[in-house]
């Protein structure tokens, strides 16, 4: 197997944005006259398309899908929780110099995830973004994901996708690429256990370990 790209998932692999969500959910259940969760039942609770997480407190499917509204008015506010996880520009400056195409398929809004490339200045990294409006299909569907490596002109068997929650490796695996899942120690959107459980083909604890797996020689 000849890697020619890598994609990311953004949130928990790229960008440090668990405080921004968890604070932003918070802030919409407090809206919708919910008591706000602590860390561990956002982590047990939280999935992608992010409405399912809402439906998991009794909201209907209509209204959790119109929690997107207080999301795109709520996140900016907590952009200063955000952060680019240490090791990100040094992989990506690797990357690129092994001459491998890059890519993003995330959950976040357009507006959300141009922002946070930018203001880190690693945009230019990226050949193909897929962000959530982009796709009407979403993760664990294959659909976002193929259409990244569309953009990137690359077969799946020459990809792999790098994500850090259950749906990222459903993902993956319904496109025919293989998967790699970051297991951060410090505040994952999931728990070790439960993504294990889904077996990703690569397991690491942070970006750097990418080259340490063999998958790009």
């Amino acid at each position: 197997m000849e890697l020619k790209a890598c994609v990311f998932d953004a949130s928990g692999v790229l960008i440090d944005d668990v405080n921004a969500i968890y604070t932003t959910s918070n802030k919409i259940l407090e809206e919708s006259n919910i008591n706000p969760v602590s860390f561990e039942d956002f982590q047990s609770r939280t999935k992608i398309p992010f409405w399912e997480y809402y439906k998991s407190f009794g909201l209907t499917e209509g209204e959790s899908k119109a929690t997107d509204a207080h999301f795109r008015k709520l996140y900016p506010q907590y952009t200063d929780l955000v952060k680019l996880y240490p090791e990100v520009r040094d992989v990506l400056e690797v990357l690129k110099s092994k001459g491998i195409k890059m890519g993003i398929v995330t959950h976040l809004p357009a507006f959300a995830i141009s922002q946070n490339l930018d203001s880190f200045g690693v945009r230019d990294f990226f050949d193909s973004i897929v962000a959530f409006e982009d796709t009407d299909e979403h993760k664990p569907s294959a659909k976002p994901l193929l259409i990244a490596l569309s953009k990137l002109n690359v077969e799946p068997s020459n990809a792999i996708f790098v994500g850090d929650m259950i749906q990222d490796i459903l993902t993956g695996r319904r496109a025919g690429v293989k998967t790699m899942a970051v297991i951060r120690e410090k505040n994952p959107y999931q728990t070790k256990e439960k993504l294990l459980e889904y077996k990703p083909d690569y397991l690491i604890s942070n970006l750097s370990e990418i080259f340490s797996t063999g998958v790009f020689g």
